[in-house]
């Protein structure tokens, strides 16, 4: 959830999940107005790189065909720990 200033609140619902610790598949949806999906593919421990594709579900999807977007995500992980996130188990 998002609120700047008077009218502009928001709420962002995503999922990710995660695939033989190799590729990510997400879909959200944000303030009932788009819909993105998104594919995440790790490269490397430390690079992971990917797409996502926003959808217009507003008035405006008569004039826009939605937004891509290219993702690149480094890891600086400098201190590695023996204990596993939450996240990848």
């Amino acid at each position: 959830m998002k609120y700047a200033g008077s009218n502009t609140f928001n709420i962002d619902i995503n999922t990710n999940v995660m695939f033989n610790e190799l590729f990510w598949v997400g879909i959200g949806l944000r303030n009932y107005s788009s819909l993105n999906f998104l594919v995440d593919f790790n490269v490397t421990d430390y690079l992971r790189i990917g797409y996502s594709y926003d959808m217009n579900l507003t008035k405006i999807n008569h004039y826009s065909n939605g937004s891509h977007e290219l993702l690149i995500g480094l890891d600086f992980n400098l201190r590695k720990s023996s204990i596993s996130a939450p996240r990848y188990l």
